[in-house]
């Protein structure tokens, strides 16, 4: 029972959490309204949109074009009709939420009233309880409304659950209670007596802070949840797709070719027929289809998509559905799903056309075609994703999608290799007609076919060899498949070996076979063909889809030093033959034919004299241990380069060195066709070629040289190859230049006069210039040139003989426009006429000079040695004084001058006329001027140099200065004056020294540092 002495009042809490209820219902109202303002801009800025397009639409010029724009129309009046449907939903919410707080004010009114009687009586409760259900209901209705509504909010809503009043626990409480009804009370009489309690408390003012907080997180962990999947939802829904290519026509249309349909066939047959492994049958006219993929970005990046929600449309919004499907998506550069999220927003979508598709339904999807029935334009698609398959709500890339026919290339020409030798490296038994061998030198009749390309014949749907009508064969002899000459390929018994294609060619052939070469196989005792046919070869006569076949000649089946031959045959996607007839390949089975060396040939990269006109090789392994029966045999040689050409005679069988294990010269070729007849014959160990012409042999062609060993029977023994290479020395390493001696890749020189030219000998500078021991002859082959394209405007020479390198006498002057110039430069050494290249305008193979050049283009610089000095006092600048009077001297004390050369040298200019000294070899005379003035620009005011009078040598025992001729005799220059008595002041005063150097050109040096001339003793 409750009891009757209290009053049922609002405490302070309950009034505050009212008040904080009331406030965020506010809020979510305000939150509301924003929303419908952005909808409404939405749906004007969307209007605007549809104005202008409506614009364009009128002065769209084609069709195409009109319909592109007009299904743009569409999209944007469904999305206004999407956004309009929005706003009424969101103004509903609005009126729901401010029905909402009436109906909460009312009740929470209602609640303080009828709290008030309660006074220990029991039907308190149940007044309660018939005064609220109204409420609860409302709640519960308005609850269900703004649920439905939830998807439409953002995540800000959660705030809702942050803090929820105690009026709130309760409406929560009599919810709970409200399920059950009035016959069941008497069963839960524990659950009436604790909210009995929950009363008493409350009119007690005891339901604390932290039961509301309790009750606050447990709703809000419900309601937040909830709020959470619907983010979740809202946040990975597909707003933005688009075709993700780098491909743009010349109108700068981005596109993509979705290459479904293959080559039409052009026959009706099977491929490999009654062969084993995977026959291919065609039918005339028919089309196979192909998986093709391409990439779409999807905003946002988490976006979730699987194959359901893809479609492909055109601007009409037809799809492609009952023709084409989606096999897969995946997310680009990741794992494979069915579904999944893309980090980087990117997808790959795999589609195909349906099996069995219809042809015309297919051509008139994929492009428009005129009344001649010739196709006019593509027709473009996009890509569609929406949310689900059934989604009303979807969004379209761009129009970008081409449904393509990929023909595939009808290949004319078949290649292949051996493993990873190319099969135009390898023996058949084709030399063109008439010459054409066996291994043993037996005849052979059979002609190699190739297709005659010309259009007529297009599209070669199958040989035709013979015809009473030549003009209907289509077929002509194989000029490009000569290969009688070139080694067998070396097989193992018991070892497989793969016939397999490249990359571009396995794109586009439909499949392949292999069979015995059964067309050239000659006829012996017992037959050829018998023979391979016995060895039972595995892998032969398997038609594959693959790009490559496996083949093994077995063990124990004596094939070992036989030859078989073996032709492969390939499709075309259109059900052509790439090869009218096939293309033949032979192997040799046994382990000598597998011996082949490697040799390198070329010359010592330095300077002789006479030059070298030959080429040699270092070693490589050559095992002669299999070559027993050959002994006292026979042998032939052909030598091959790389186009095929018969070369044999450009070389002699003395150019290949055999030696043995300890390097002993084994003479195995005894001459030009014989063996030698030795046991030693089996211990050749390395071969080695030496003294080959080297003008005879083409700059980086590969030389082949087939040695086939045989017995006094002419039975082959073995077969051996030697590769070889000529490689063109490059410049000599014995050239080249003292130790950091160019400075930033200059050379800088002071030269000497000879004859109107500055010289300079480049030995001072430069290694391995000279021939001999003295260092007095260059190399004649030897050339320091200048770098210029016009040969008429070269400045600097060399002569090789002297190594001096010259330049006009002009560049050392400094007053010169010239001085100072970096001309560049080159060093060539020519090896003579080694090199023999082939010539593009000519078209032919030309001996010309091997002519390298030194690494590193560098500059040479004509300095001036005195121009490069430096100049100061060595103490005190001088005194000098005024005299007053004409014909008075003065001097200038050479000690008195610091001169110092580039290298930090000091000089003496007494010295410029003693022979062996920087001075003498760089220097001439010497005078010295007065600078006066503001600027210092007028020279000798008051004292000046006077010819034949310059220099002066002073007696320090008689205090007296004497003139003198030769400088080295002088220990001052002498100065003149040349003003009468006056009066003046201090006068700043430079000196200038001019010097006249060995070019007799002037080199005038000024003394930064002034002095004062007064006009009183001081």
């Amino acid at each position: 029972m409750v009891g009757t002495a209290g009053t049922f009042t609002s405490c302070k809490d309950y009034d505050d959490d009212i008040k904080d209820l009331q406030e965020q219902i506010d809020g979510q109202k305000s939150d509301l309204s924003s929303k419908v303002s952005a909808v409404e801009s939405s749906i004007s800025s969307l209007q605007a949109a549809q104005g202008s397009l409506e614009s364009a639409i009128a002065a769209a010029k084609d069709d195409a074009e009109k319909a592109a724009l007009e299904a743009q129309n569409k999209a944007i009046e469904t999305a206004k009709a999407e956004l309009e449907t929005v706003k009424a939903e969101l103004q509903a919410a609005i009126k729901a939420s401010a029905d909402d707080v009436d109906a909460v004010k009312a009740a929470v009114a209602n609640a303080e009233e009828e709290m008030s009687k309660i006074v220990g009586r029991i039907q308190t409760l149940e007044a309660f309880k018939t005064t609220t259900e109204t409420t609860l209901a409302k709640l519960a209705e308005a609850d269900v409304a703004l649920t439905d509504k939830i998807t439409a909010l953002n995540a800000d809503l959660v705030a809702l659950g942050n803090r929820l009043t105690a009026v709130e626990a309760q409406v929560i409480a009599l919810e709970n209670y409200k399920t059950s009804n009035d016959a069941a009370v008497s069963a839960n009489k524990d659950a009436i007596d604790k909210l009995i309690e929950d009363l008493e408390a409350l009119q007690e003012g005891e339901l604390t802070e932290a039961m509301i907080q309790k009750i606050a997180e447990q709703v809000t962990a419900v309601v937040g949840a909830k709020l959470d999947v619907v983010s979740a939802a809202l946040n990975k829904k597909v707003t933005h797709v688009s075709l993700y290519t780098t491909t743009m026509d010349v109108y700068n249309t981005r596109y993509v070719d979705l290459n479904l349909v293959s080559a039409e066939a052009v026959r009706t047959w099977t491929f490999g027929d009654k062969l084993a492994g995977e026959p291919i049958s065609f039918k005339k006219g028919d089309k196979e289809t192909f998986e093709e993929s391409f990439i779409i970005r999807v905003s946002p990046t988490n976006a979730t998509l699987d194959k359901s929600m893809i479609k492909l449309v055109n601007s009409q919004m037809n799809d492609l559905n009952g023709l084409l499907e989606v096999k897969n998506i995946e997310a680009y550069k990741e794992l494979v799903t069915t579904r999944g999220i893309s980090a980087n927003g990117l997808w790959k979508v795999s589609v195909k056309l349906v099996d069995n598709y219809d042809a015309d339904a297919y051509k008139a999807a994929a492009a428009t075609y005129g009344k001649d029935g010739k196709k006019d334009k593509d027709i473009l698609y996009a890509v569609m994703v929406g949310d689900s398959a059934t989604d009303l709500r979807q969004v379209v890339s761009e129009y970008g999608l081409i449904l393509a026919a990929d023909n595939k290339e009808a290949l004319r020409e078949l290649t292949f290799n051996v493993d990873k030798t190319p099969v135009k490296e390898i023996r058949n038994r084709w030399a063109g007609e008439g010459n054409s061998y066996s291994e043993d030198e037996t005849k052979v009749s059979y002609k190699e076919l190739a297709w005659d390309t010309d259009e007529e014949y297009s599209p070669w749907a199958e040989p035709i060899i013979k015809n009473d009508d030549a003009s209907k064969i289509n077929v002509i002899a194989d000029a490009k498949d000569y290969r009688n000459g070139l080694p067998a390929y070396s097989v193992k018994a018991g070892q497989a070996f793969t016939v397999n294609f490249n990359e571009a060619t396995a794109e586009n052939v439909r499949g392949f076979y292999i069979t015995l070469d059964e067309g050239c196989a000659v006829e012996s005792a017992p037959s050829e063909i018998n023979a391979w046919k016995s060895y039972g070869v595995k892998g032969l006569n398997t038609v594959t889809s693959g790009s490559s076949l496996e083949l093994t000649v077995p063990e124990g089946v004596n094939a070992e030093g036989d030859y078989i031959g073996f032709r492969v045959y390939a499709v075309n996607y259109d059900g052509s033959l790439v090869d009218p007839d096939g293309k033949a390949f032979y192997v040799y089975v046994g382990e000598t034919a597998q011996n082949v060396a490697n040799l390198t040939l070329t010359m010592d990269a330095k300077i002789i004299t006479p030059l070298a006109t030959t080429v040699s090789s270092k070693t490589d392994a050559f095992s002669t241990a299999n070559w027993g029966r050959a002994q006292g045999g026979t042998y032939s040689m052909v030598i091959k380069d790389a186009e095929g050409t018969d070369v044999t005679t450009d070389f002699s069988y003395t150019n290949f060195i055999f030696k043995n294990n300890k390097k002993v010269v084994v003479n195995l070729l005894a001459d030009d066709t014989k063996l030698i007849d030795a046991a030693t014959i089996t211990s050749v160990a390395t071969v080695e070629m030496s003294d080959v012409v080297a003008s005879k042999m083409k700059d980086n062609m590969t030389y082949t040289a087939t040695i086939t060993a045989k017995n006094g029977t002419s039975g082959i023994v073995a077969v051996s190859t030697i590769k070889f290479t000529k490689t063109l020395p490059a410049f000599p390493a014995t050239v080249y230049p003292y130790t950091n001696i160019l400075v930033q890749n200059n050379l800088k020189i002071y030269p000497v006069y000879n004859n109107a030219q500055a010289e300079y000998d480049m030995k001072n500078v430069w290694h391995g210039i000279a021939k001999d021991a003295t260092g007095t002859t260059g190399y004649a082959n030897l050339i320091f040139s200048e770098i210029n394209s016009d040969p008429s405007k070269v400045v600097v020479d060399y002569v090789p003989a002297s190594n001096i390198i010259s330049a006009p006498a002009a560049l050392v002057n400094p007053k010169d426009e010239a001085f100072g110039t970096k001309f560049p430069m080159a060093i060539h050494y020519n090896y003579g006429k080694i090199s023999n290249k082939y010539n593009a305008k000519t078209k032919a193979w030309e001996v010309v000079d091997h002519n390298p050049a030194w690494g590193t283009d560098f500059t040479v610089e004509f300095g001036n040695y005195i121009y490069d000095c430096t100049f100061a006092w060595s103490k005190a600048a001088p005194k000098v004084t005024y005299p007053g009077a004409v014909g008075k001297s003065t001097y200038i004390a050479f000690s008195d001058l610091k001169i110092t050369d580039w290298y930090k040298e000091a000089l003496d200019l007494t010295k410029m006329t003693t022979s062996g000294t920087k001075e003498n070899t760089y220097m001439k005379s010497v005078t010295l001027h007065f600078l006066t003035g503001d600027k210092y620009d007028r020279v000798d005011e008051y004292y000046e140099c006077v010819a034949g009078a310059t220099y002066a040598k002073y007696d320090s025992s008689k205090k007296t200065y004497t003139t003198v001729s030769d400088i080295k005799e002088a220990t001052h220059i002498q100065l003149t004056s040349k003003s009468n008595a006056s009066q003046g002041s201090d006068v700043p005063t430079k000196i200038q020294l001019v010097f006249t150097d060995n070019f007799n050109y002037e080199v005038d040096v000024t003394m930064n540092t002034p002095f004062t001339m007064t006009f009183q003793q001081q």
